[in-house]
């Protein structure tokens, strides 16, 4: 199965599956992607994490004296 490099996204870079640099072409694509997600240009849509209303991320810090 070929198919054609996300990076660059030429045909004529199609690439198989198993190849070193899969699925990308070269080590300068997967770089590209890379830094793509270092300078947040990509995004994972997951949603705000649902927690209780008297809960905090770590748990509820209610009652507690230091």
């Amino acid at each position: 199965m070929r198919i054609v490099c996300p990076g660059c996204r030429d045909p004529q870079h199609a690439v198989e599956r198993g190849s070193r640099y899969f699925p990308f072409c070269s080590p300068q694509c997967q770089d590209r992607d890379l830094a793509g997600w270092v300078a947040e240009r990509y995004r994972v849509d997951g949603g705000a994490p649902e927690f209780g209303s008297d809960q905090s991320e770590f748990g509820s810090d209610q009652g507690r004296s230091d």
